[in-house]
């Protein structure tokens, strides 16, 4: 686009929720991005291609979970809520929150996998460095004992790991379905599950 306002890097939302996290890290403390994103909302600005607000596109469930995975993946938190209106009018005004929308579900499979018991994310930090270069993937890890990968594209993972054998696992960010994924010897990762949306790689040594 030639309007300099609106430029195509910022459109995806996991690369700007990653960024939002890793560019404020390094202070000891928790990094919340908060408001990254409204359910519901009529006007995704990131998705504008101009300044024409009536043509802008609304903030799609697929986009509220890139950015809120972005985020997680670099090693923060967020924070969202709700702009649909419903017969007792938006909760966004109201506070009367309902469950209706489907990126309630998102949440939920995002919160249940990190309250799991499984990871201990508290140990680990952004390493986007170890990914070969690729669209939109993104790693948390706690090098030689853990690692999260989000393909945001569905695209294939490669990366470089510590030393060791890991047990695989592979999660659905849409349905949350968990499954085993066999054991990984070595230090060089590469993996495609061959699905056609966001997915979630764990390993752990």
């Amino acid at each position: 686009n030639s309007n300099p306002e609106f430029k195509p890097a910022t459109r995806n939302g996991d690369e700007w929720g990653n960024y939002s996290i890793t560019l404020n890290l390094g202070h000891d403390l928790p990094v919340v991005n908060d408001e990254f994103g409204y359910i519901g909302e009529p006007q995704d600005r990131s998705e504008a291609t101009g300044n024409d607000r009536s043509k802008w596109p609304g903030f799609t469930r697929e986009k509220h979970r890139n950015v809120m995975w972005g985020i997680y993946l670099a090693g923060g938190y967020g924070s969202t809520g709700d702009k649909n209106t419903y017969n007792d009018g938006s909760p966004y005004f109201s506070a009367n929150w309902h469950s209706d929308p489907p990126e309630y579900n998102d949440i939920k499979v995002l919160t249940d996998f990190f309250r799991s018991g499984d990871i201990e994310y508290w140990k680990m930090n952004s390493v986007n460095e170890i990914v070969s270069p690729g669209e939109r993937i993104y790693a948390l890890g706690e090098k030689g004992k853990q690692y999260l990968f989000y393909s945001a594209a569905g695209n294939r993972v490669s990366a470089k790991i510590e030393p060791g054998e890991y047990k695989i696992w592979l999660l659905d960010p849409i349905t949350g379905h968990k499954s085993e994924k066999g054991i990984i010897k070595g230090y060089e990762l590469n993996f495609d599950p061959g699905i056609s949306h966001d997915w979630i790689l764990f390993l752990k040594n």
